[in-house]
């Protein structure tokens, strides 16, 4: 279980650094575009963000799977029946 545990942690973090990586890309975006950006530069950065995204809700899914399995969601599953 601790494993498990640590697997979340571990996913987690890469959900909140995918997140911080698309706010960054998101902010560069709009500095290119105040300025004379080349389309190809565009296509580039958007790539990149809906990749990013793409891997965010895989993660956050992924996370709340885990959690869901450990329990440590509400409504998990640990009732008196």
């Amino acid at each position: 279980m601790s494993k498990l545990k640590d697997r979340v942690e571990e996913l987690e973090t890469k959900v909140y650094f995918l997140d911080m990586h698309i706010k960054h890309l998101r902010i560069d975006l709009e500095e290119q575009q105040h300025g004379s950006p080349s389309p190809p530069q565009d296509r580039s950065i958007l790539s990149l963000m809906a990749q990013a995204e793409t891997e965010l809700q895989v993660a956050r899914e992924t996370v709340e799977k885990l959690e869901r399995f450990l329990g440590l969601l509400p409504g998990a599953g640990k009732r008196a029946g």
